[in-house]
């Protein structure tokens, strides 16, 4: 008896009023389409960095039994899902048969394989990721940055930054932040200077800039230099870190640092001890361009006015004399030596303070930095080191941009193991922006997303191969294959 031909799946009929020459019909019957092609090049990059793997392997798992999901997969598949721009745990449920992401963690399309469901997902998050897991991860992401070295690095600067992470919730250990006027909690980000994110500490929203900083900062340096002894370690820092116990500990240390000093009322001693390269900025402005424009009574409403007229000029001449009014600007760099705090807060010793003076229209404006870094001229301390120091904010927005603020688990544990997972992803994404062409200009995660892994793809599966056929029409497709070269998947004389 001849068996029974499988049915096809009938599909509703949808019918467009669009073209009046042609009828506009569509239904579900396309195939295997996938929004996320480009994943699967994640997915060949971690084959070769083993970023998320050897994460997996650092933590502990006590489940015993039957065990369907292994620890590997449960890693890859949030963290590929955050990098796809699917932070949330239910997304997992969405995409559970998705093409790109089977195909990015090497299942069969085929097999009937699934992704793990949002509730696993969760008892990852809650229940396996104890405090104790999370401490090993954190300390994985620390050895692996060590390890994706081939050299020793003759410098390495730590930007450290607390980062604003407003609540979703009641979750444990958010609260109130006046600064910022929002339920929040407020983490400690580590970058070096190029980009690698080498701690994210989940901290209670309550907690001082300064908090757990010294601990944070003993580890990362104790690690660096187990392998690279006598590696230059930089800390830099906004006014935030000020505080003699990080001073003391980096002078004890031999580690480097340049802090911002932020300057209560109206500067004290510092002023009287600027004075000089004050009088010295206002002098000399006074002489190349004359009077401020600016200054005293109602001079706030006479720039406003004076900016509104000049944005409406024609656009050569806007922009000729936009120049010139912002570099109506003239500024002098000082060194000197100063003990700063009162009572307990006192520093016990004199420390070398860099004056950045500023003297504009409006009138002067004055930053003060303070450092152990000697035989190096103010200016190039001011503008080649910490003036680098914006690119952390920089580091800050591209994490964010992986939904990292998301942290709406009523855990405290669970929150900082979803931390950890978004910096797995931004890692996993700037390795991948390392591969592009040093000609093209610098991409931001979120473009990352959208021109290399957001891609319209359809594919196929047969006996022998599996086929991915990416759109015709992607605007991205000559840095896409440039990615495909340098993860080795296409032939170099091609």
């Amino acid at each position: 008896m001849t068996p029974k031909a499988t049915p096809k799946r009938v599909t509703e009929q949808v019918y467009f009023r669009l073209r009046k020459d042609k009828t506009v019909e569509a239904d579900f019957s396309g195939g295997r389409i996938t929004g996320l092609g480009g994943l699967p090049l994640l997915g060949e990059q971690e084959m070769t960095t083993r970023l998320i793997e050897g994460a997996s392997l650092a933590v502990i798992d006590r489940r015993v039994g039957r065990i369907k999901y292994t620890m590997s997969h449960l890693f890859r598949q949030r963290v590929l899902l955050i990098c796809a721009g699917y932070e949330d745990g239910i997304d997992s449920n969405y995409h559970r048969h998705d093409p790109g992401m089977l195909l990015a963690m090497g299942l069969s399309l085929n097999g009937g394989e699934a992704l793990a469901s949002q509730s696993t997902i969760s008892v990852l998050e809650t229940q396996r990721m104890n405090g104790a897991n999370c401490y090993r991860l954190a300390k994985y992401i620390l050895d692996f940055y060590i390890s994706s070295h081939k050299k020793r690095p003759k410098r390495i600067i730590l930007d450290f930054d607390g980062s604003c992470f407003p609540a979703h919730g009641d979750q444990a250990g958010t609260s109130y932040r006046g600064y910022y006027e929002t339920n929040m909690y407020f983490p400690l980000l580590v970058f070096d200077q190029h980009g690698w994110l080498i701690a994210a500490v989940l901290r209670p929203g309550a907690h001082a800039e300064v908090q757990i900083t010294v601990p944070i900062l003993k580890r990362i340096v104790h690690h660096l230099r187990e392998v690279w002894p006598g590696v230059e370690i930089v800390l830099r820092a906004d006014a935030g870190f000020m505080s003699p116990v990080i001073y003391n500990w980096c002078e004890a240390n031999t580690v480097l640092y340049l802090i911002r000093l932020k300057v209560a009322g109206g500067g004290g001693g510092l002023n009287a001890v600027a004075k000089q390269y004050i009088k010295s900025a206002e002098h000399h402005f006074r002489r190349r361009f004359g009077k401020e424009k600016f200054l005293g009574k109602g001079g706030q409403k006479r720039r406003n006015q004076f900016e509104t007229q000049l944005r409406c000029l024609p656009r050569e001449e806007r922009k000729e004399e936009l120049h010139k009014y912002r570099h109506r600007q003239v500024r002098e760099y000082g060194a000197f030596y100063y003990e700063a705090g009162q009572g307990k807060k006192k520093w016990g010793k004199e420390r070398r303070i860099i004056a950045v003076c500023d003297h504009t229209d409006t009138g002067s404006k004055k930053m003060f930095l303070v450092t152990n870094i000697e035989h190096e001229v103010p200016q190039r301390l001011y503008e080649d080191l910490y003036c680098q120091r914006g690119n952390a904010e920089l580091f800050i927005r591209d994490l964010k941009a992986l939904k990292a603020t998301k942290l709406s688990c009523s855990n405290f544990s669970a929150n900082q193991c979803r931390l950890l997972m978004h910096a797995l992803a931004y890692l996993a994404l700037h390795q991948l922006r390392q591969l592009l062409p040093s000609s093209v200009d610098r991409q931001t995660i979120k473009s990352m997303q959208e021109k290399f892994i957001r891609v319209a793809a359809s594919i196929r599966e047969s006996v022998r191969r599996v086929s991915i056929r990416w759109t015709s029409h992607w605007q991205w497709e000559r840095l896409l294959i440039h990615l495909a070269r340098r993860l080795r998947l296409v032939p170099l004389a091609t």
